[in-house]
């Protein structure tokens, strides 16, 4: 480790990153020792293991580092204070290994890496904020937001810091959490990303009439705002009002073409006037300029669907579902389409997973009662309309009185 700090210091990162990975597999073998006279086999099996890799890429390296002798101590506090000690080494090894993989830009490295720092010791100085700020940056917002939080907790002053919780709340889909995070921020009204990401925010958390409200005094400051024609847009759309929607949507792409979500909108609000090919065409332009706008997708394919052009539709969803499987609408609107088809067994593996991610969809339920039937599976398929038939009367009773 004193080998790695004086490198790092003298700018010698390839000898640092050799010596820090020598580090790890002398810090790991101890840990495994150390797991051993515990008789905790799971432990030793894989600080072992993580000894193993780190030896054959320091081997790689032109090194290859001696097993370290991890002596018996004598007393149970000598071994806890060799094992507390091998814990911090290896966790500041394995976060610096990671410090140099994020300054490459190699984010799935360095997220790696701080795992692996985690593992041997969670409380690791910076190892939170790094690793949350490494699967930011992959966009990876499920990962992202504990790490996050949880430096953030402990920073509460670092507006940068809550800065990322707020986009990666509103990533999530946690709008409510997104708005209240970006409600003091002090570049707020100055920044039009931070702009549009809190009247979006407000807008999909029931506050529409208050995104309204802000960013009409906004769009007197800022006219040739892109952004705030969107948000506004956005808040028109929410209320209702979608003449006024479509003339705020216009605006923002006659300034900036590209921005994100006016495409988007006006593709939906197109869609709710029954003006299938305009929607066509505004989604399409859509994921011209943001090809990974996935709401745009999962909308073009329910447009192509109604236009009848059932491939497309099938095609545009499993696009989607590629990258991001855990979306429950698409995995419906793919089944069903497969099912209409007659695609039985591929519509059944769909629907069973938009099932699975939300199973309190009564229609899921009951297409899928209808694929089972229709492959012969009677006793399956009696159990998803049972189910579906249970979710519409919970519906009902909820409805009345």
């Amino acid at each position: 480790m004193a080998e790695a700090q004086r490198a790092l210091q003298s700018a010698d990162f390839s000898s640092a990153e050799r010596s820090f990975r020598i580090a790890l597999v002398e810090g790991w073998t101890i840990l495994s020792t150390c797991a051993e006279w515990r008789h905790d086999a799971k432990t030793a099996e894989r600080a072992r293991r993580h000894a193993q890799e780190e030896r054959a890429a320091a081997s790689l390296l032109g090194t290859r580092p001696a097993d370290p002798s991890a002596a018996r101590s004598e007393t149970a506090a000598d071994r806890a204070a060799l094992e507390a000690h091998a814990r911090t080494e290896v966790a500041r090894a394995a976060f610096n290994l990671g410090v140099l993989e994020a300054q490459r830009q190699r984010f799935d490295r360095a997220a790696a890496r701080f795992e692996l720092a985690a593992e041997a010791d969670r409380t690791f100085p910076k190892l939170q904020y790094s690793l949350g700020v490494a699967y930011f940056n992959l966009r990876d917002w499920a990962r992202a937001l504990a790490p996050l939080s949880g430096a953030f907790e402990s920073d509460r002053e670092n507006v940068g810091l809550r800065r990322m919780v707020a986009l990666t709340e509103f990533n999530l889909e946690h709008y409510d959490r997104s708005a209240a995070l970006l409600e003091p921020d002090p570049d707020r009204d100055r920044d039009a990303s931070l702009q549009y990401t809190y009247g979006v925010a407000l807008i999909r958390s029931g506050r529409a009439d208050e995104a309204t409200r802000v960013f009409s005094a906004l769009l007197s400051q800022h006219a040739d705002s892109a952004q705030v024609n969107v948000v506004l847009g956005l808040a028109a759309a929410e209320q209702g009002d979608y003449d006024a929607a479509i003339d705020a949507l216009t605006r923002a792409r006659q300034l900036d073409p590209k921005v994100l979500d006016a495409s988007t909108t006006i593709g939906l609000i197109r869609l709710k006037q029954g003006r299938l090919t305009e929607s066509e065409q505004a989604l399409r332009d859509a994921l011209a300029a943001h090809p990974e706008d996935g709401r745009a997708r999962h909308t073009l394919a329910e447009v192509l669907d109604l236009q009848g052009k059932h491939d497309e539709a099938a095609n545009e969803l499993r696009t989607l579902l590629a990258s991001n499987p855990q979306l429950a609408q698409s995995q419906y609107l793919l089944g069903k389409i497969l099912l209409a088809q007659g695609s039985i067994d591929e519509a059944i593996t769909h629907l069973e997973m938009a099932t699975h991610l939300a199973p309190d969809e009564a229609n899921g339920h009951y297409q899928l009662g209808q694929a089972y039937q229709r492959k012969g599976d009677s006793a399956d398929a009696q159990r998803e309309f049972e189910r579906f038939q249970a979710l519409k009367e919970r519906r009902r009773d909820v409805r009345e009185p």
